[in-house]
């Protein structure tokens, strides 16, 4: 799909237009993955964080954190771009440890919801089950992640995140957390975080709803920047270090304690930290103007440690 542009507009403008196949503003010519390559190249590049990527496929595809193994990934997606990222999961979906780990392991359907989840932030709809689980049964996973990381749901979610990005208020160069985020040790068990550290924001009312418009429920919405991923990683990180019982490698042994460990963490931290809504989440605030929900732990029962759900304006608890 080739865009020939006539009229100036905005830059999310062209590219919803494109990605819709809309009519008006640009004429079209070619198809495929060239002409979303020649319209980027055409309107300008999404700003993309390989990092953050990198762990997006590694969570979506490997069902695990990305690791130190991980730094050539990163360099090629920040060399590359979206080129780079569809063929880092490419090469991933082809690798020895997902047939190993994931593709021998678990359902065709449960694989194609972590993708789908991962890269698009929505569950698979119909369509989606009627063109990859046979592939996915095929050994063809790989021809499914590419698919999918060329798909204008992929493009208008990395569209979202980079306005929701530039709309966000610019922290002054003097900004000084309060927080201090040196990790405390905390006895398996205990409940309270420790004297003066304790979150001070009062309890808010639920705010959350269902969803309408699609990615909002209430307050709450999934189009919108993390600001304290850092610190669930973190808290989560430190629960398998201190309680190496929970687990079996990646895959959580007891749900409960898990959870609850990460929020008592995330509490001794000097965080607000509450479990649920819904049960395989978290959330956090530092104050009642805004609370994030973290999903940090799959359906398969292995950790998510980059699980960021939505943002609630103001806090929801």
């Amino acid at each position: 799909m080739k865009l020939i542009c006539k009229n100036k507009k905005s830059f999310a403008a062209l590219v919803i237009v494109g990605l819709m196949s809309f009519g008006g503003a640009c004429s079209k010519t070619g198809s495929g993955e060239d002409g979303f390559n020649t319209m980027y190249s055409r309107l300008g590049k999404i700003k993309i964080n390989p990092e953050a990527m990198t762990e997006m496929l590694n969570q979506g595809i490997l069902w695990k954190s990305s690791s130190s193994s991980s730094k050539d990934t990163a360099n090629n997606i920040k060399k590359n771009g979206l080129k780079g990222i569809r063929d880092a999961g490419e090469n991933l979906a082809k690798s020895k440890e997902f047939k190993q780990e994931v593709k021998d392991k678990y359902a065709a359907d449960d694989i194609l919801k972590n993708f789908t989840r991962t890269f698009l932030k929505a569950d698979p709809t119909n369509q989606d089950r009627s063109r990859f689980l046979r592939k996915i049964n095929d050994k063809k996973s790989d021809q499914v992640v590419r698919t999918l990381l060329t798909d204008n749901r992929f493009y208008i979610r990395l569209l979202n995140e980079q306005q929701t990005a530039a709309r966000s208020q610019t922290v002054p160069a003097d900004y000084t957390d309060p927080v201090d985020h040196t990790p405390v040790i905390v006895t398996p068990g205990g409940g309270n975080p420790p004297a003066g550290t304790s979150c001070n924001a009062p309890p808010m009312p639920e705010c959350g709803g269902p969803e309408g418009p699609k990615g909002v429920w209430g307050c709450c919405t999934e189009h919108a920047t993390p600001t304290l991923e850092h610190v669930v990683i973190r808290a989560i990180d430190q629960i398998q270090a201190e309680q190496p019982g929970l687990f079996s490698g990646n895959r959580v042994l007891n749900e409960t304690a898990y959870m609850q460990g990460v929020v008592r963490i995330l509490q001794s931290y000097g965080y607000c930290a509450t479990h649920g809504g819904p049960e395989d989440e978290v959330g956090i605030k530092t104050n009642n103007s805004f609370s994030e929900q973290y999903d940090i732990l799959l359906s398969s029962g292995h950790i998510r440690r980059s699980g960021f759900a939505v943002t609630c304006r103001a806090a929801r608890f």
